[in-house]
C-alpha cells in the first residue's frame, strides 16, 4: 500500500499591520534611547579629557623630581615653550628648564577643545604652574582646580583640584546640589 501523505505547506510573513506597528515601537525605544546614549558619550569624553589631563599634571610632578629640574605648565596655542595667559582653552604646553644650560625642553603639548561638545578648559591658577624640584608649586601657585565643561552645562562639569604640594585629586559633589566643587568647596561654573 503506498501512502500518499499530503503536507499542507503555507508560508506565513508579516502583515503590514504587524510590520508597521513593530517599527513604532522601534522608533519609540530609540527616541527614549538617543539621549541617554547622547549623554552617556559627551559624560565619557568629558572623562577621558580630565583623566588624561590629570595624567599630564602627575607627569609634570614626577619629571620635576626625576629631572630634579623645574616643570612648567601654561596655556600656549602656539605648542613651543611661550605661555599666552590664561587661555587654556587654546591648548598646553609642559616644558622643563635648566637654569645652568640656558636650555628648555618642550615635555608635551596639548591641542585646543574645537569639536562638536564645545569643550573648555579653565584654571583658577595663575598664569604658570611649576613644580620645583620636590614636585612641590611654586611662585605663589598656590592650590587651584582645573575645569572642564561642554555645552551642557556646569551640572554635567568635571574638575580637578591641585594642591600646594602638587597632588591631584577628582573634584566631587560634596553637598550633592548637582554641581562638583572647586578647590575652595564652591560649585564649578562654566564660562
Amino acid at each position: 500500500m503506498n501512502r500518499i501523505f499530503k503536507h499542507k505547506s503555507s508560508s506565513r510573513g508579516f502583515t503590514l499591520i504587524e510590520l508597521m506597528i513593530t517599527l513604532s515601537i522601534a522608533a519609540i525605544l530609540f527616541s527614549m534611547a538617543a539621549p541617554a546614549y547622547r549623554d552617556f558619550t559627551m559624560n565619557n569624553l568629558l572623562a577621558s579629557r580630565m583623566n588624561h589631563f590629570n595624567s599630564v599634571l602627575q607627569y609634570a610632578r614626577s619629571q620635576a623630581i626625576k629631572d630634579k629640574l623645574p616643570i612648567t605648565l601654561c596655556a600656549s596655542a602656539d605648542e613651543l615653550a611661550t605661555c599666552n595667559g590664561t587661555d587654556w582653552q587654546s591648548g598646553w604646553v609642559l616644558f622643563s628648564t635648566d637654569a645652568g644650560a640656558s636650555t628648555t625642553t618642550v615635555l608635551k603639548v596639548g591641542s585646543d577643545f574645537s569639536d562638536s561638545n564645545d569643550s573648555t578648559l579653565t584654571a583658577t591658577f595663575g598664569l604658570n604652574i611649576v613644580f620645583d624640584t620636590e614636585g612641590t608649586l611654586t611662585g605663589g601657585t598656590g592650590r587651584g582646580s582645573f575645569v572642564m565643561c561642554d555645552n551642557r552645562g556646569a551640572s554635567y562639569a568635571k574638575a580637578i583640584i591641585l594642591n600646594s604640594v602638587g597632588r591631584t585629586q577628582k573634584a566631587y559633589d560634596s553637598n550633592e546640589d548637582g554641581t562638583v566643587e572647586d578647590h575652595d568647596g564652591n560649585a564649578v561654573t562654566c564660562t
